[in-house]
């Protein structure tokens, strides 16, 4: 009769076949940075990362090129760059999303290079 009632201590969330609680994985959006006072669109030069390929935090992601400026669009966080959204060539406003990490079990910090 008390099948379904749950007690203090009782584990909360979605588990698997085996009853194992599965962990929640984070996503993390990529979007365009504000790019100046005048500039309010960009176009997609290129991406340096695939979708499923491993990512550092501050690891350059995309190319995005303006009239004025060109910029790389570092990752905001470590993991999986899971999804690209806006494709090469691409126009893209401010604020609009490029891409997500699935956060997690991504590259290292990229290190810094030497001094010669």
């Amino acid at each position: 009769m008390l099948d379904g009632l749950l007690f203090a201590g009782d584990d909360i969330g979605i588990h698997d076949r085996t009853g194992d609680l599965l962990k929640e994985k984070t996503m993390t959006e990529i979007r365009v940075p504000t790019l100046g006072e005048s500039v309010t669109e960009a176009t997609i030069g290129r991406w340096f990362k695939k979708a499923g390929d491993p990512v550092a935090v501050d690891e350059p992601l995309v190319e995005l090129e303006t009239d004025k400026v060109t910029i790389e669009v570092p990752a905001p966080s470590a993991g999986t760059l899971s999804e690209i959204i806006a494709a090469d060539g691409a126009t893209v406003a401010v604020g609009a999303l490029l891409g997500q990490i699935t956060d997690g079990a991504g590259a290292a910090k990229p290190a810094a290079a030497s001094a010669k």
